[in-house]
């Protein structure tokens, strides 16, 4: 019972930094501290063949971020910034064996403590989003409201996965409507779909006594061309219904804004319009690849972004803007390519292969189902938009920190998705 209560308190305080050496949500620290305890009669020792290439990977990409920190100049502070993803990543995967190993349900707990931490986020803002919050408008909406939205419909979502599926599928739905409603990004209404594709891709593979079958290659490759599908599927919506402004005058504008350039009125130009810096962090990749530009330099590679700008093409209000607020615009805003330009190629090595791991889980996910599903995807589909279009927030740490988890859990048959405490996940009726 004590660990319901642990994950809701988790989940509540997550919103609420404190700036030490960098942004450490309340959650971490309580978490990290009673992590002896968390792990207590867990059998570490029977972890330990699969703990060896997850210890590889995170020491690779620590050695990264002091090679490359090393090799640019070392900024003591700006390294320990950097340093704290792949160790706080290590500290959430031990955190959620625990978890796992003793109550895999306790997870849903979280997502019902985050109810209250968007609460708090929206009238209570940190310093960081209490700008945002109140200039009103699209920003408004989307640091404010569509945390509040997101955070109540995945809980529903989450609880009532064990009554129906199609259940959870009505509240992503739900969810991605009344964020189109608010006018809250796109990327969140899509993702929200997309969730909703997945657990009725769920449904479909339980209902025909697991038609996927086995993880494979060909597997990875069939989920691929459905993903693919369903984002242009999700695309030709948008344009649609943007278009037509039925989203809003502003997203309307966005869109016209964002196919103003080279590609036209495509997805390349609506992904490479929307997301400049993206491009301005592989233009950098491409002239230093190897050792990257140092941790947190992003903002001295202003150049690479307006070579982008000019190499994609875009309005001159939009550089016009920039240039009388003062805003010194930046390559990256992308956990790999951001990743990679700052810490070079063993930092991105390190990303994809923990995104592969993240992969194969999802795949079984959908293969074996779990209760743990709505919420399992959800994190899913956020990260890897921040993984290609966003970039690395607090939150990327706890989602790679349980995948990681889930990842090891799996190596040694104590995977939420087959075993929870030894029973079979199979004979639980749903």
């Amino acid at each position: 019972m004590w660990l319901f209560v642990l994950l809701f308190f988790v989940g509540a305080t997550s919103r609420y930094d404190l700036v030490l050496f960098a942004r450490i949500p309340v959650s971490e620290l309580l978490a990290f501290l009673l992590l002896p305890l968390v792990l207590q009669g867990v059998p570490l020792k029977r972890f330990w063949s699969a703990l060896v290439p997850v210890f590889a990977v995170l020491i690779i990409w620590a050695f990264s971020i002091l090679l490359s920190d090393l090799v640019n100049g070392l900024d003591f502070s700006r390294f320990l910034k950097a340093l704290a993803k792949p160790i706080w990543c290590m500290l959430w995967m031990f955190f959620f064996i625990g978890v796992l190993f003793k109550e895999s349900r306790a997870v849903l707990l979280y997502f019902v403590g985050m109810i209250l931490a968007s609460f708090q986020n929206y009238f209570f803002p940190q310093a960081w989003t209490v700008e945002r919050i109140t200039s009103g408008g699209y920003d408004s909406v989307a640091y404010g409201i569509a945390p509040i939205v997101i955070s109540i419909c995945v809980a529903l979502a989450a609880l009532l996965y064990g009554k129906s599926r199609w259940v959870s599928v009505f509240f992503f739905v739900v969810c991605g409507v009344l964020l189109g409603v608010f006018g809250a990004p796109r990327s969140n209404i899509a993702l929200m779909m997309f969730n909703a594709l997945i657990v009725a891709l769920i449904w479909w593979n339980q209902r025909g006594v697991n038609r996927l079958g086995r993880v494979s290659l060909k597997k990875l490759m069939m989920f691929v061309i459905l993903g693919v599908s369903a984002c242009w599927l999700i695309y030709e919506a948008y344009i649609m219904l943007a278009s037509e402004g039925w989203l809003g005058e502003y997203q309307r504008n966005k869109l016209i804004d964002q196919t103003d350039t080279v590609f036209g009125d495509s997805i390349l130009g609506i992904i490479v319009g929307g997301r400049t810096r993206v491009f301005g962090a592989i233009l950098a990749i491409m002239d230093n690849p190897i050792f990257g530009y140092g941790s947190w330099n992003a903002w001295l590679l202003g150049d690479y972004y307006y070579d982008a700008v000019a190499y994609v093409g875009t309005s001159a209000k939009d550089l016009s803007s920039l240039s009388t607020a003062g805003i010194i615009s930046s390559p990256g805003h992308s956990i790999l390519f951001q990743s990679w330009m700052e810490n070079g190629i063993l930092a991105a090595f390190s990303l994809l292969v923990i995104g592969y791991w993240m992969l194969k889980d999802l795949i079984l996910l959908i293969q074996k189902d779990d209760r743990l599903a709505p919420v399992l995807i959800y994190l899913f589909a956020s990260f890897f938009w921040a993984y290609l279009f966003s970039p690395f927030g607090v939150q990327h740490r706890l989602t790679i920190g349980l995948f990681l988890a889930i990842y090891l859990m799996r190596c040694n048959e104590f995977s939420p998705f087959l075993y929870v405490g030894g029973f079979r996940m199979s004979k639980r009726k749903f």
